[in-house]
């Protein structure tokens, strides 16, 4: 019998729920179809480790839009991820982890999002403080 532990898969998740830590919703698969969950919605599929599950904290606000964390740590080589390059004319752009200097300057800098809506939202509030109103 092997002594090396296995995390479970939505370690993450479960920890966050357990330390009392506010998570907004969580993204999971279920037979290949898509679905966001509230915290409400609790199952089994969870606790088997059966789901795909990608989670996000409650946001902060940036000019009172609610803005998800950006990315904290470097995905495996390979993985999906939207940079957000504000000097650009395409703000948000879909990009593959490969984990060379552009991939983690931009993940030191806040600016990595593991999903398209985290990006988006966070360009939306940062660009915010610049909207001209039409009443101007």
């Amino acid at each position: 019998m092997s002594n090396t532990k296995k995390a479970h898969p939505h370690a993450e998740f479960l920890r966050a729920i357990a330390d009392g830590d506010s998570v907004d919703e969580w993204v999971g698969t279920i037979n290949h179809n898509g679905a966001i969950y509230t915290p409400t919605y609790f199952s089994d599929d969870i606790l088997r480790g059966d789901l795909d599950i990608t989670m996000s904290r409650t946001p902060r606000t940036v000019n009172g839009i609610g803005v998800p964390e950006p990315m904290r740590e470097a995905p495996a080589i390979g993985s999906e991820y939207y940079r957000i390059r504000l000097s650009s004319a395409q703000i948000v752009v879909s990009c593959v982890w490969r984990d060379d200097a552009h991939d983690r300057r931009f993940l030191k800098r806040g600016l990595a999002h593991s999903r398209l809506y985290a990006a988006e939202t966070y360009v939306r509030a940062l660009l915010s403080f610049t909207e001209v109103s039409d009443e101007d």
